[in-house]
């Protein structure tokens, strides 16, 4: 995956911009609930508290993967927002 705190930057036209970071984060959102509905899950700090807490077994990959998508998806927020 592209490291999106690099310093190097392109010129893009705007709408592709815009339409490139509005699709990552339909792409991360959707992966997040993936998993949130494998675990009948609708919220991202309970499930990973459950499974820290052993209450949710074997769950606790799909905890850290939805805690890395969710750093992933606040960064492309951000992004969208700073546009």
């Amino acid at each position: 995956m592209a490291d999106t705190n690099e310093k190097r930057q392109v010129s893009l036209p705007y709408g592709v911009a815009r339409e490139l970071i509005e699709s990552k984060v339909r792409d991360l959102n959707q992966k997040i609930d993936l998993i949130l509905t494998k675990w009948n899950q609708t919220d991202i700090e309970a499930f990973q508290d459950g499974a820290r807490r052993g209450k949710i077994p074997e769950a606790e990959t799909d905890a850290i993967i939805i805690g890395n998508l969710t750093e992933k998806l606040e960064k492309y927020n951000q992004l969208l927002q700073d546009l």
